[in-house]
């Protein structure tokens, strides 16, 4: 397989993880950074945000140069993370986390990913999970079915800041040039229990890359 390349970058709470994909979604290779946490007082935890910004670049610039065709075949670089802290009055930090896990399955002509996220903010309990799932049509036409779930207060769904919303996707996915050019037209059902009506979105939209 030869490029384009892309290179995604997870930047989490031990380390970062970074992965170069060829343009088929095959993963060519990997790197990891780890760093340090640091306790300061009970309840506290602490970390140095330029060991963030050292890691991705150092992994990033491992991937790259593994790249048999150099770094020009690199199209893409995405990475992510979160970070966050609240202080309450007392000046101690209240509880602000989040916990995830994902999967991801591919054989022949079917991807099959999902991810779990659960979190809280205070006293608030969060959760969120999505199922996708992509089915090759044609060679450059692939079948997309998505379910998303995402409960911004587990404890109330009275008021449409804490309902529970629910988003079901089907649409397809053409390749029109490759992965330089892509149009990806999707209809979107969003429901809300029974505190709002649900919502119907028809999507079009036209990725480019050079």
């Amino acid at each position: 397989m030869i490029g384009p390349y892309v290179i995604g970058c997870d930047v989490g709470s031990q380390g970062t993880n970074a992965a170069l994909y060829a343009a088929d979604g095959s993963l060519m290779s990997s790197a990891y950074e780890g760093y340090d946490l640091s306790f300061p007082r009970p309840g506290w935890a602490e970390q140095d945000p330029d060991a963030w910004v050292a890691a991705v670049e150092r992994t990033v610039r491992m991937l790259v140069a593994g790249v048999p065709e150099g770094a020009s075949a690199v199209k893409g670089l995405s990475f992510g993370s979160s970070y966050g802290r609240t202080m309450a009055h007392s000046g101690l930090p209240t509880r602000r986390d989040r916990a995830g896990v994902d999967a991801s399955f591919a054989r022949g002509r079917v991807l099959l990913a999902s991810e779990l996220m659960l979190g809280h903010d205070g006293a608030v309990e969060r959760r969120g999970y999505y199922a996708h799932s992509t089915y090759r049509l044609f060679r450059d036409i692939d079948a997309v079915f998505r379910a998303d779930t995402f409960d911004p207060d587990r404890a109330s769904d009275a008021t449409a800041a804490t309902v529970k919303e629910t988003d079901w996707l089907g649409g397809m996915t053409w390749r029109i040039a490759g992965p330089s050019a892509v149009l990806q037209i999707n209809y979107l059902r969003k429901t809300f229990l029974d505190v709002q009506p649900a919502r119907h979105v028809m999507m079009a939209n036209v990725q480019t890359a050079w």
